[in-house]
């Protein structure tokens, strides 16, 4: 660590392998590997930086040939790990698929080992909308709701309209019913 340039180093061997993404959260960066979070915040003085191990057995699924799935969602981060999508708020991760589309994720796109295989997930910011587009799902993490992409890719530019009118999704036996209605939320047995 250097005071001059304020630059620093810190090998993170709590858990083992890469770093596969970062992104500000707070006052915070929170660094993602493959199974663990860590948070970083400048301290400056002789440490520069200080680390903290936010998460030691979930983290970010960084699937070859996709973008790390880690999108900025307001005071939370959406997070897809190797086996579940969570929000991280700097402290705790809350499953957002659990009992919902989480099994239903894993049958359709698990890779080799269970872990979920990656997607291209983008963020509607206006709408409040994170784009699975891999698995055909779409969450709203305003409302805390799950439905599925429009069949037409444009639709999804044109913004809310699109999403208003009445949508539905049966998972087949055993997963239940998604919709915009919220009469019926998919179940897990």
């Amino acid at each position: 660590p250097s005071n001059a340039t304020q630059a620093g180093w810190n090998r993170l061997l709590d858990s083992p392998g890469r770093i596969v993404a970062m992104m500000p959260i707070g006052d915070a960066l929170a660094i993602y590997k493959a199974d663990a979070i860590y948070l970083m915040w400048y301290v400056g003085g002789d440490n520069i930086f200080a680390f903290q191990l936010a998460d030691g057995d979930r983290g970010c699924n960084a699937s070859p040939g996709y973008p790390p799935p880690v999108l900025d969602v307001g005071r939370h981060h959406l997070v897809m790990g190797r086996d579940d999508t969570y929000l991280f708020d700097g402290a705790n991760l809350q499953s957002i698929s659990e009992g919902r589309v989480r099994r239903f994720m894993l049958n359709l796109r698990t890779s080799s080992g269970g872990i979920l295989a990656g997607t291209h997930l983008t963020h509607d910011s206006f709408n409040g909308l994170a784009l699975f587009w891999n698995y055909g799902l779409v969450y709203d993490y305003k409302h805390d709701d799950w439905g599925t992409l429009p069949t037409d890719a444009t639709a999804v530019a044109v913004g809310a309209a699109n999403y208003a009118s009445p949508w539905h999704i049966n998972l087949g036996s055993g997963y239940g019913v998604i919709n915009n209605a919220k009469t019926l939320v998919a179940k897990e047995n």
